[in-house]
């Protein structure tokens, strides 16, 4: 998909959140030992500073630099033999604390395991004396500590002291080829998978964002939420139970609701993927994951306080009354995380003037009519504000 040809591979995902034997996180990256992945650590929506969210990482060109100066050492037998970029395009990680789908994916590439190599060349006073490479006295000293393990079998496999103290390459850097949504494969696994019911109708059950503009569903999501006033600020949570494709999520990034923390959860895998799809060809890191609040009660309540710490600014649950088989969880959710502003959707009624026990429950709770929708059927809007 787009410069697909350029990368030796394209993964679906990378879960840190089960490692195992073929996943050692690094001070610098992250190593897949079976496939001899090195998956360097990487901010702008790629953030994968395991457990330390607050320290920096990687831009993009830093890391082509890394890979530019490790092959034009391999050529010369002093570094593990690279064979090319992958790409994983869901990076799943606790590193903010708590379980998180980072859409925006991860770069890493393909590079031979120096144990299994014979002797390595690595020569300390060539690679120094080399005006290609320039790098600060603590970052040349670093390369030759035994613990460090930069060098391993005569090969330098790690030319980083810390986030940007590395030494340098001066030579031909070539940027990293670039992984893009294919934007008609896309639009056509909407057409074909963003149905409600699944699979059921012509046209995708919500609207959704892409290439800069909206695209038209049978539920309206720009109107609902000019009914609603939703609008989060930049650092504001909002968390959508029954996200579906994420428009309102999608909504929120658009309106500047950037480096809080946005989270859509769904039963429906597909939608799940959709999503994620759509929020990566947008750049926006927005977490989704595909879950059933209802019969995984307690896990999905203990992560989203793990998530929101006190409460989410939003809470948003659409529609989402007569998919609950128990109607008190429905309550629970909305009593326990007291979001700042609920907002909830009556399922389908009659007339403007109809009343239902749903309404009377929001109204014991001093929520509030907000407006009615009228795209599928019509339905009314509340908003409960703790």
């Amino acid at each position: 998909m787009g410069l697909k040809a350029m990368l030796v591979k394209i993964f679906n995902e990378l879960d840190l959140t089960k490692p195992d034997d073929n996943i050692r996180v690094g001070k610098h990256s992250i190593w897949l030992t079976k496939e001899n992945i090195k998956v360097p650590f990487q901010w702008g929506g790629r953030v994968q500073k395991y457990k330390h969210p607050k320290e920096a990482t990687y831009d993009l060109w830093n890391i082509a630099e890394e890979y530019a100066m490790v092959e034009y050492l391999a050529g010369n037998g002093m570094a593990p033999p690279l064979h090319g970029w992958v790409y994983f395009k869901t990076v799943i990680s606790d590193h903010i604390g708590a379980w998180w789908a980072d859409p925006c994916g991860a770069y890493g590439y393909i590079t031979e395991d120096a144990n299994t190599l014979p002797k390595g060349k690595f020569d300390y006073k060539w690679m120094q004396s080399n005006p290609l490479f320039k790098g600060s006295e603590g970052a040349w000293n670093d390369i030759m500590v035994p613990e460090r393990q930069n060098v391993v079998n005569g090969y330098l496999v790690d030319v980083r002291r810390s986030v940007f103290d590395m030494i340098n390459y001066s030579g031909d850097i070539k940027k990293i080829p670039i992984y893009t949504e294919n934007r008609e494969h896309l639009l056509d696994r909407l057409q074909k998978e963003a149905q409600f019911p699944f699979k059921e109708r012509e046209n995708p059950y919500q609207e959704f964002y892409l290439d800069g503009e909206w695209h038209s569903g049978e539920r309206e999501v720009v109107k609902r939420a000019e009914i609603m006033k939703f609008s989060p600020r930049a650092g504001q949570s909002v968390l959508d139970i029954g996200c579906q494709l994420g428009g309102f999520l999608q909504y929120a990034a658009i309106n500047g609701a950037v480096g809080g923390r946005l989270v859509g959860v769904d039963i429906q895998t597909e939608y799940v993927d959709l999503a994620r799809s759509l929020a990566r060809a947008s750049g926006w890191n927005i977490c989704f994951r595909s879950l059933n609040v209802e019969d995984d009660f307690e896990a999905a309540i203990a992560w989203f306080f793990l998530l929101f710490g006190e409460k989410p600014d939003y809470l948003l649950l659409m529609s989402m009354y007569k998919h609950f088989k128990k109607s008190e969880v429905f309550w629970d959710i909305i009593d326990m995380l007291e979001a700042e502003n609920t907002y909830l959707e009556s399922n389908a009624i009659k007339s403007k003037d109809s009343m239902a026990p749903f309404e009377s429950k929001v109204l014991e709770r001093g929520g509030s009519l907000v407006g009615f929708t009228e795209d599928r059927n019509l339905r009314k809007i509340f908003c409960i504000q703790h």
